[in-house]
């Protein structure tokens, strides 16, 4: 009896063991990724008419396309020109915005590809289809919002006291309440701006060098905080939440997912995440996540993600949606303030940001390496000004805003 008994308690303690260390480990769900000749530092991906996904080329200014099972096509063209963000239209075509080229690109399904240009167009990021049958884009060059019609007519809104000193807009998305909201990553702000082009800022605390932004399933707007690792939350009113966790890591893309949950990519922390609208955080990872950039939900065929990291398209399939494990409470950032080392002073060098050469050295891939870091020089000298701007006058951008002096 006491050597059952030992045997008992010994089961018990390894049983608990194994359990604890489940519990700690990170979720290595069943994640593919497709290569291909036509995936090249590959940034925005949307959901096309056709039912394939269809993203951006950075690396070779081409516009890709994949299919559920992973054929790859790609399309190329005098007109594209950095390809950043890319959007399904009303028209049954899908839309692009060239950063290297300031303009619009439009690209059909059959490949055929069409580029409009304006005064004003000056490196576009994101783009989405609005509620009033247009495109509208963000134009990070002349600190304004695009407006694009299916026949190529532009309107730009901006470049006036309204908008705030230091807008950067980044993202873009149609909101529940007929206007469009975007990201501005310089002066830590969310805009919105209806389709007469009347427009509203908001600022909270949390909000720090947001990224990407969507439409959630509770009616308010979610977003990605790349300067303080966090997701945000802003209702139609202008409420923001904010939530942590060590599920988020240098967020950027983010999309809602059929689960009813929202889902983003984990830039640095090769992972992708899921936060609840209860704010309660899961991370995923595998080999098939690579510094991912952007995502998008497919209904019935799950999530898709672009990897700037090794120039691939991963996939989580719906089973691994719908059963999400590794699961992290979030919690809501009150009043805190970190010092990231995304604003680093002007001829300092990136090396000497430790959180991102620690990050680096842990991966052994040296391309994948190489692609970060061109990756990441571009945006350092995006958004260098950023911490210029407000001086030592507790302005928007300057470090004693962002941390309440």
């Amino acid at each position: 009896m006491r050597v059952l008994a030992t045997l008992t308690v010994s089961s018990v303690i390894l049983a608990a063991t194994a359990i604890l260390s489940l519990m700690l480990s990170v979720t290595t769900p069943a994640i593919s990724s497709y290569t291909g000749t036509g995936i090249s530092n590959s940034q925005g991906i949307a959901v096309g008419p056709d039912g394939a996904l269809w993203f951006t080329n950075d690396g070779t200014n081409s516009i890709g396309r994949i299919t559920a099972a992973g054929v790859v096509s790609e399309f190329t063209g005098s007109g594209i020109n950095l390809p950043r963000g890319i959007s399904a239209g009303p028209d049954g075509a899908l839309w692009f915005t060239n950063a290297g080229g300031n303009s619009i690109g439009r690209i059909t399904t059959a490949g055929k590809i069409s580029t409009y240009t304006a005064s004003g167009i000056s490196s576009p990021q994101g783009i989405t289809a609005g509620p009033d049958g247009a495109l509208w884009f963000t134009n990070e060059g002349t600190n304004s919002i695009g407006r694009i019609t299916t026949a190529g007519v532009v309107s730009l809104y901006g470049d006036s006291p309204a908008y705030g000193d230091g807008l950067n807009p980044e993202g873009i998305t149609a909101g529940p309440d007929g206007a469009l909201w975007y990201t501005d990553v310089v002066s830590d702000q969310i805009g919105r701006i209806s389709t007469a082009g009347v427009v509203s800022l908001y600022t909270g605390t949390g909000i720090d060098d947001p990224e990407g932004i969507t439409r959630g399933p509770d009616g308010a707007l979610w977003f990605t905080n790349w300067g303080n690792n966090s997701i945000g939350r802003i209702t139609t009113s202008g409420v923001v939440s904010n939530y942590r966790g060590t599920g988020i890591n240098f967020p950027e893309g983010i999309t809602a997912g059929p689960d009813g949950a929202l889902w983003f990519t984990n830039f640095y922390g090769n992972s992708i995440g899921r936060i609840t609208t209860a704010g309660i955080v899961s991370k995923y990872s595998g080999s098939g996540v690579r510094s991912p950039a952007w995502i998008a939900a497919v209904p019935g065929l799950g999530l898709w993600f672009t990897n700037y990291g090794d120039n691939s398209i991963g996939h989580m399939p719906r089973e691994t949606i719908e059963e999400p494990k590794h699961v992290l409470r979030g919690s809501p950032a009150l009043g805190q303030c970190q010092r990231t080392g995304r604003g680093r002073p002007k001829g300092a060098s990136m090396v000497g940001n430790t959180d991102r050469a620690l990050d680096f050295r842990a991966r052994s891939d040296e391309l994948q390496m190489v692609a970060v870091w061109r990756w990441a020089e571009s945006r350092w000298l995006q958004r260098r000004r950023k911490h210029h701007l407000g001086g030592q006058r507790g302005q928007p951008g300057s470090a004693l805003h962002r941390c309440g002096g």
